[in-house]
């Protein structure tokens, strides 16, 4: 009996233990990236590879770099590696819209706000029906142009193009 109780105990040890090593690393995290507070419970990174939000109404995927839980929210937060603009590129508003679309399809949760994480500022982005429904209707644009043949590069930037997730399958490439 008293060797069961004590297994029982090491085992308690271990768990917390193990518990307050999670802890501390999101805490450490967060202070590296500079994420607001909250839990990381979604790491899309070079060490942790997380999986593709899919949303099947909408036929979309995307992967944002961190969701933050708070409370009962969840927050998609996109890092950029680059000096902030005065204001956030429309695109990047954009991106991390169509993130909170995938996280409340994929979730049941609606985030209230997405962030965008430039090197030496942050932008909380506020998700409203009037972004979501841009989001929408953006991506009926873009797969109205590539069924009419019409969807092409906008860009001679080769570092954009090398960078691209789709240059193994573009005909386009530079």
């Amino acid at each position: 009996m008293v060797i069961g109780t004590v297994w029982w105990l090491v085992a308690l040890g271990f768990l917390l233990v193990g518990a307050g090593i999670l802890a501390v690393g999101n805490r450490q995290l967060r202070q590296e990236i500079d994420l607001p507070n909250g839990r990381i419970v979604y790491q899309d990174s070079r060490h942790h590879e997380a999986q593709t939000l899919v949303s099947e109404r909408f036929g979309i995927v995307g992967k944002p770099d961190y969701l933050i839980e708070r409370g009962r929210t969840l927050i998609p937060v996109e890092l950029k590696s680059r000096l902030a603009p005065n204001r956030p590129y429309q695109s990047h508003i954009m991106q991390v819209a169509t993130y909170c679309l995938l996280v409340e399809e994929v979730y049941g949760v609606r985030p209230t706000h997405g962030i965008i994480r430039y090197d030496d500022h942050l932008f909380e982005i506020e998700y409203t029906d009037q972004l979501e429904t841009a989001v929408i209707k953006t991506v009926a644009a873009m797969r109205h142009d590539m069924l009419v043949g019409s969807a092409e590069r906008n860009h001679n930037h080769r570092g954009k193009c090398d960078g691209c997730g789709v240059r193994d399958h573009c005909a386009m490439r530079l």
